[in-house]
Order: C-alpha cells, then structure tokens, then sequence
C-alpha cells in the first residue's frame, strides 16, 4: 500500500471510532488544516466571504478574546501593533501610515503604535465609527468592515487583510458594539 493511502485508510478508521464512541448524531468538529472554518468559502462581488451550508468550525470561540469595552481595550487587544488584527499589519503594510496600502484606500485610516492617532483617525475621516452609530452599532462601518460570522455561520468584513485567517469571536464583536452603543469614547 502507498503511504497516502494509508494515511487516508488511517483518517477515516479515526473518524468511524470518534463517531461510534461519541454516543450523539451530532456532526464533528474537525479543523481546516489552515485553522479556518471546516466548509468551503468564497468571495462576493462585495468583498465579503461567504461560506458554502455545511458544518462550521467557529474556531474563533476557542481563543482567547481579551477584556474590556474602552478604545484603549480594542487598541490593546486587537488594532494596535501587538493586537490580534493588527491594522498595521505585522509588515507595516496595512495602516501603519499614510504612505501605506491600507491608508491610502480607506480614507487615510492610520493605526500605528500611536492610540490617540488611531483613534482620531477612525473617528475622523476615514469615519470608521460616527456618533450616530451608538443608536445601531453593528451598522457602523468599523463593525461591518471587520471580518466575523453571521448567525447562520457564514463570515462577512474583510478586515483584516492579514492575518486572512482572523475572525473576530462572538465576544470580540460584542465588545467592539458595547464600546461603539457607550459613545465609542477614546477612553
């Protein structure tokens, strides 16, 4: 026998015995070897992913998410330069300055090491998050843009651009609306 073979022949006895010993008909979980969502996606005319019906792995719950509603919280966790989505970018090549990619094609966004600047960027005229938002926080730009799934499994945002593979937890994007419906201050 081929080694592939085998390690198919391998995979599936594995499977059949998960399946036996779990005593449920509920689907399995089993990751995308990428980490990303166990189904197949594609991209939308609009720019948003959108998953094929089939089981979904929400990795994303299983991580750590952080704590906090202030911006200071959202910079630390997720846009600053060590957050998780990282607008700079970990090659400076997102919104790590007005010269950049992603500045350059979102109205000037800049958010660099600086919080204040990035604040007032995303406030300012790039208008990621206006006051009017705080009425309808996931109708803002900021939580539209960024990239999390829908109730029905299915992602949408395209932010971050890298890493591609990031998606905001459920709890992420409850705290990204908490901060926005709280007046979306630079706190």
């Amino acid at each position: 026998m081929t080694r592939t073979f085998v390690l198919a022949a391998l995979a599936a006895s594995t499977l059949a015995v998960a399946v036996a010993c779990s005593g449920s008909d509920a689907p399995i979980e089993t990751p995308a070897n990428d980490g990303g969502a166990a189904s197949t996606s594609s991209t939308s005319s609009s720019g948003d992913v959108e998953e094929d019906a089939g089981p979904v792995d929400r990795y994303e719950e299983r991580e750590d998410q952080g704590t906090g509603v202030t911006f200071s919280d959202l910079y630390r966790d997720f846009l600053g330069p060590t957050g998780k989505a990282s607008c700079a970018g970990s090659d400076g090549l997102c919104h790590g300055g007005p010269e950049k990619a992603g500045a350059l094609g979102s109205s000037g966004f800049v958010c660099g090491a600086d919080k204040d600047a990035c604040y007032a960027a995303m406030t300012g005229k790039a208008s990621l998050v206006t006051s009017q938002d705080a009425t309808e926080p996931t109708k803002s730009t900021l939580y539209l843009v960024v990239r999390h799934r829908r109730p029905d499994g299915s992602l949408v945002g395209n932010m971050p651009k890298r890493p591609v593979t990031y998606v905001f937890s459920t709890a992420s994007m409850e705290r990204i609306a908490t901060w926005i419906k709280n007046g979306a201050n630079n706190d």
